[in-house]
C-alpha cells in the first residue's frame, strides 16, 4: 500500500521534497498525536510524484522508494528545546530584511521560496543574537504544513544565504493551539556547527507568546547548484 506521495507543490529544492513537509507527513503517518515528538532523519533527497512506502523496523520506521531508503523516523520522549519568543512587531519588521530577497539558493521552496506564490512565503529576517524571525498566518492545521513552517527559519539563522544547506534531521512536535487565520511568530536560532553539520532550532508562537510547536534540526552543507540539478526519480 502506498503510504506517502509528495506532490510537486511541496518541493524544497527544485527536484525534491521540502524537508520539513516531508518529515511532518512521515511523522503524521506513524503516530496520531502531533504533540508527541518525532525524529526524522533524511537519507536521500525525497523524490517527488513517487509512491513511497513506510515499513516498521524494530523501534523505528523507514520511508522507502522501492528498496532505496529515503528517511527514518522514531518517536522521542524528550521535546526539542524551544527558542525564546520575539515580539510580533519585531518579527513582522524582520521579514523586510529577509536575506533571500537578495539571493536564494532554493527559490522554489514551499516554505521560504521567493519564486512561489502558492507556498507559505515565510521570510525570516535577522533579529540579533543568531536569530531570525517572521510572521506567518496559517490557512490550515495540517501537520505537514506546520512542520514545513518550522523548517527553513533554522537554515536562515545559520546563514543559508552564504552557504547551501539541506535538512538532514528534524525533531519536532506541534501542540495544535493555533487558530486558522490568526498570525503566528516564527523564530529560528543558530546552535553551532560541526564539520558539514549545522545545528539550529525553530519555534512557532501565538502573538501573545504562547508556544505552538518547536523543532531542532541538523543541516548538511552542500553545493546548491549541484543539488538543484539532481534528477527527479522516474
Amino acid at each position: 500500500m502506498v503510504a506517502l506521495r509528495i506532490d510537486p507543490k511541496y518541493r524544497g529544492p527544485a527536484r525534491s521534497g521540502n524537508g520539513g513537509w516531508t518529515s511532518g507527513a512521515f511523522a503524521a503517518r506513524i503516530r496520531g498525536d502531533s504533540s508527541t515528538p518525532v525524529e526524522v532523519t533524511l537519507r536521500m533527497p525525497p523524490p517527488l510524484s513517487t509512491d513511497l512506502d513506510i515499513v516498521a523496523v524494530h523501534d523505528c520506521w523507514q520511508l522507502l522508494d522501492q528498496d532505496v531508503l529515503i528517511a527514518q523516523a522514531r518517536l522521542c520522549e524528550a521535546r526539542p528545546s524551544a527558542t525564546d519568543v520575539v515580539a510580533f512587531e519585531e518579527a513582522q519588521d524582520a521579514s523586510s530584511h529577509f536575506p533571500g530577497l537578495r539571493h536564494h539558493p532554493f527559490p522554489t521552496c514551499f516554505t521560504c521560496g521567493t519564486a512561489r506564490e502558492d507556498g507559505l512565503r515565510i521570510f525570516p529576517g535577522p533579529v540579533g543574537d543568531g536569530r531570525v524571525a517572521a510572521v506567518w498566518t496559517p490557512e490550515t492545521q495540517d501537520e505537514p504544513t506546520l512542520w514545513a513552517a518550522l523548517d527553513c527559519a533554522g537554515a536562515w539563522a545559520s546563514d543559508l544565504e552564504d552557504r547551501g544547506l539541506v535538512l538532514g534531521q528534524m525533531t519536532a512536535y506541534v501542540d495544535v493551539l493555533l487558530r486558522v487565520g490568526e498570525p503566528l511568530i516564527v523564530v529560528g536560532e543558530a546552535r553551532g556547527t560541526q564539520g558539514r553539520k549545522v545545528f539550529s532550532a525553530t519555534s512557532l508562537f501565538t502573538t501573545s507568546g504562547e508556544l505552538v510547536g518547536a523543532a531542532e534540526q541538523i543541516w548538511i552543507a552542500i553545493d546548491p547548484v549541484a543539488f538543484n540539478q539532481l534528477r527527479e526519480r522516474t
